[in-house]
């Protein structure tokens, strides 16, 4: 069932020296970091019970899905499609699965949601207060 392949850029741009603050505000004409996003493909419900167990997504509404990871640089070129995960498996877990980790340089950040909780390297935006700066 894998229909997508991994493929990786073979080097990523690295940040300046002074990027280790992870309160830095995101410039794409400034600094080089991957925004990296998990998205679903639908698929019809599964007919052996493990495999339904391992595509159920609670969050969409087909409940049975792909994931797909998906990384960029703030110049909307794609350097990172991963290959298809069941729906079950957590971001965290494809991240570190897919092999970008490997492929990217240690002072490179990356920004992701919430999804991705647990990875050194990884930034998750914070909101804006309600009615805060």
């Amino acid at each position: 069932m894998h229909i997508l392949y991994s493929c990786v850029c073979p080097k990523l741009v690295v940040l300046h020296d002074n990027m280790n603050d992870e309160t830095t505000i995101h410039r794409p004409e400034q600094y080089h970091k991957l925004i990296v996003g998990t998205t679903f493909i639908a698929i019809y419900q599964p007919e052996d019970f493990e495999q339904r167990k391992a595509y159920y997504h609670a969050k969409r509404p087909t409940n049975y899905v792909f994931k797909i990871q998906i990384a960029c640089v703030f110049h909307h070129r794609v350097v990172h499609v991963s290959k298809g995960y069941p729906g079950s498996e957590h971001n965290i877990t494809i991240l570190r699965e897919s092999g970008l980790l490997e492929q990217t340089q240690e002072d490179v950040q990356i920004i992701a949601d919430k999804g991705y909780i647990g990875e050194q390297y990884v930034i998750i935006p914070r909101k804006k207060p309600h009615g805060g700066n």
